[in-house]
């Protein structure tokens, strides 16, 4: 379980969408989910992965059945 805050590293982020860190930086820069720059750091809006997550997950379910 990642302990989630109101903002979330790529790495968290990555983890808890089970991707890689280059494709949540992919995400992020696409405007798919909401964050920011911390200086050299990306910092990205939990509420924004988790409703990304939710959203894959009735997509992926849709077209599965």
């Amino acid at each position: 379980m990642i302990p989630l805050g109101p903002e979330l590293t790529t790495q968290q982020a990555a983890d808890l969408l089970n991707v890689s860190q280059a494709q949540v930086v992919k995400l992020l820069n696409e405007g798919i989910v909401e964050g920011h720059k911390e200086g050299a750091h990306r910092r990205l809006r939990a509420s924004s992965v988790q409703a990304f997550k939710r959203e894959r997950s009735l997509k992926q379910r849709a077209e599965c059945g």
